[in-house]
């Protein structure tokens, strides 16, 4: 693995985190699956797999308890579940629950953004309403 530092310079030209200490970097992962769960009594539910081959980084989402037809937008977001941050990295909206996307993104700008989540919404006109989420990175 490798570290990346931010924050102030030491005198050796090294940044660091304002407490000091490093912030270690999750290792390219060839594929890894997040839990998308309920979010505000939805029913929906599922899987999203995440791949990271060379500079593309795709994202596959499968949910349960979707409507058919409806299409939900999707996007990965900074902060947690419990408190979903800005937009940081469109997805593919969802149609019958199913969504495969080439994230405009390389691994490496995906962590920088970290944390973040995978947030789906209820549908295009309801984009408050959000029926899924799942960690992506902590």
């Amino acid at each position: 693995g490798f570290l990346i530092y931010y924050g102030k310079k030491n005198e050796y030209g090294k940044k660091f985190v304002s407490s000091g200490n490093p912030v270690s970097v999750p290792k390219k992962p060839e594929s890894f699956s997040i839990v998308l769960n309920e979010q505000n009594g939805s029913g929906q539910s599922g899987i999203a797999i995440i791949e990271a081959k060379n500079d593309i980084v795709t994202v596959k989402i499968r949910l349960v308890g979707a409507l058919p037809g409806i299409s939900q937008p999707a996007y990965i977001y900074s902060g947690n579940c419990k408190s979903i941050g800005e937009k940081k990295f469109p997805i593919v909206p969802l149609v019958n629950g199913e969504s495969e996307t080439n994230v405009i993104a390389t691994w490496d700008e995906i962590v920088k953004a970290s944390p973040i989540v995978l947030g789906i919404h209820k549908s295009a006109e309801e984009e408050n309403v959000f029926t899924a989420c799942g960690r992506v990175l902590p």
